[in-house]
């Protein structure tokens, strides 16, 4: 098989380039991964082959849903070819005859184009999906696409999406966040709705970013700084705080002041959070920001000691009882996975156990801004069309894809970047630690050090301890 994918490549190169789109198929459909690749490395060098593989991809798109492999073969081949004009018809007339699973596929390799615009004829596909009732997983891939790319024109399906009672609440929210201008009272109320200490925990943080996204006025302000502030934890506050960064009114100040005098998570903040506030507020709030800042330095200064008394716990828990709150009130598999299992946002945890220490991992749980692992360090990417953060998961001469939540991308026009630099913050919720209780943070703790132990290695199996 080595010799036939060098022999391949080899025609592929020879000076008459004889070989065709019709001679690369049996490659394709080869059951030997390494020809798979070498076919499809091949197949993407030759735009002009579009119309040639057509049959062949149409006829591989008649029996879905496929196997995993080989959809991801055939996603890659049509992604490969997606500005080509024949393909864009094509995925438009399998878009408006597929079955709801195909339509998804589908509309993972339309969001893939790496164009500027997405060709017209897509543009009103998205139109009619979007105002067509149900799939609803097509219409998360749809609105990913059009959040993605900043594409206008879905006012009229995002209004009519964002107020429909029966849609589910994340989804709402999505649509909300695409919508321009100031949010109406029943937008915002519905966004409050989601802060709710009983609300999906993913809906939560999405609503709270799009709460920051927006431009709020006065009253709203203020009823975050009556209702919502007053219960924010060490998790929910870090994401509020920055709501009041362009308010002068005093009032909301005063409460902003008290909730952080009294607040047990106050080490978690930062001075980029807490200076930004109270320098708008004039300086009749000046000695009031350096009390702030004075005790949260003081309890910095105690944090050792903190994480000392954490590691004592730490491998005390259960595993199973860790797995239900990796996968739930601690909301870890938003953004991470164990196995097959989780979010991709952030780094696998699978074998975490082997590359950080006890002290490392309870650190990167309190404290997330101390220290980044590598190709996961948070981004501020100022453009002509506004300030975007997230982590950078692909990034070409022309283009910066950021990822600025779990599943939710912003494509950028390099053209647009007006400075890149690396945000002190993390994308990880500050104070997570501080919402469990010590015993479920030793549950936590067991799972994520013992769930993937190898007897081989590790010599005090938490798993097999647990159980006896």
């Amino acid at each position: 098989n080595e010799v036939k994918a060098i022999a391949l490549k080899a025609m592929d190169q020879m000076e008459n380039k004889q070989l065709t789109a019709t001679q690369l198929q049996p490659f394709l459909n080869s059951p030997h991964q390494q020809l798979q690749n070498v076919a499809l490395w091949v197949a993407e060098h030759h735009p002009n082959w579009a119309s040639d593989l057509l049959p062949y991809i149409k006829n591989k798109l008649s029996v879905f849903p496929q196997k995993e492999k080989e959809a991801e073969l055939l996603q890659k081949l049509m992604q490969s070819y997606t500005s080509q004009t024949s393909m864009q018809a094509f995925i438009k007339d399998e878009m408006q005859t597929g079955t709801e699973d195909k339509k998804i596929f589908l509309a993972k390799i339309m969001g893939s184009l790496n164009a500027d615009k997405l060709p017209a004829i897509w543009i009103d596909l998205l139109h009619n999906e979007l105002q067509n009732e149900g799939n609803i997983a097509l219409k998360s891939e749809l609105l990913n696409i059009i959040k993605s790319r900043n594409i206008e024109g879905f006012e009229k399906e995002m209004e009519l999406l964002s107020s429909n009672s029966k849609m589910p609440n994340n989804l709402r929210v999505s649509c909300i966040e695409i919508l321009k201008g100031a949010l109406n009272d029943q937008q915002f109320q519905f966004l409050l709705s989601q802060l709710d200490e009983k609300a999906d925990a993913s809906t939560k943080q999405l609503s709270m970013s799009v709460l920051n996204a927006k431009n709020l006025t006065d009253s709203q302000l203020e009823i975050i700084a009556r209702q919502v502030l007053p219960n924010a934890n060490a998790l929910t506050l870090p994401q509020i705080l920055p709501y009041f960064k362009k308010s002068k009114n005093a009032e909301i100040g005063n409460l902003i002041y008290a909730k952080l005098l009294n607040f047990q998570g106050l080490d978690n903040l930062n001075e980029s959070m807490i200076n930004p506030i109270f320098d708008n507020l004039g300086d009749t709030f000046e000695g009031k920001k350096q009390e702030i800042l004075s005790k949260m330095n003081a309890l910095k200064a105690e944090r050792i000691v903190y994480l000392k008394e954490l590691e004592k716990i730490a491998k005390t828990g259960d595993i199973e009882r860790g797995r239900k709150i990796f996968y739930g009130k601690a909301i870890c598999s938003t953004c991470h996975n164990v196995g097959a299992e989780g979010g991709k946002f952030g780094p696998d945890l699978t074998s975490i156990q082997r590359d950080r220490s006890v002290h490392d991992l309870l650190e990167a749980i309190a404290y997330p801004s101390v220290s980044f692992v590598r190709l996961y360090e948070t981004y501020q990417i100022e453009t002509t069309n506004g300030t975007f953060t997230g982590i950078i998961k692909e990034q070409t001469p022309n283009l910066i894809l950021l990822e600025i939540g779990p599943n939710s991308f912003k494509r950028i026009d390099m053209k647009e970047v007006k400075s890149t630099k690396i945000s002190d913050n993390s994308m990880m919720p500050q104070g997570l630690e501080r919402i469990l209780t010590k015993a479920e943070l030793a549950d936590l703790m067991t799972f994520l050090l013992g769930q993937d132990q190898d007897p081989a290695f590790d010599s005090d199996l938490l798993r097999l301890r647990n159980k006896n």
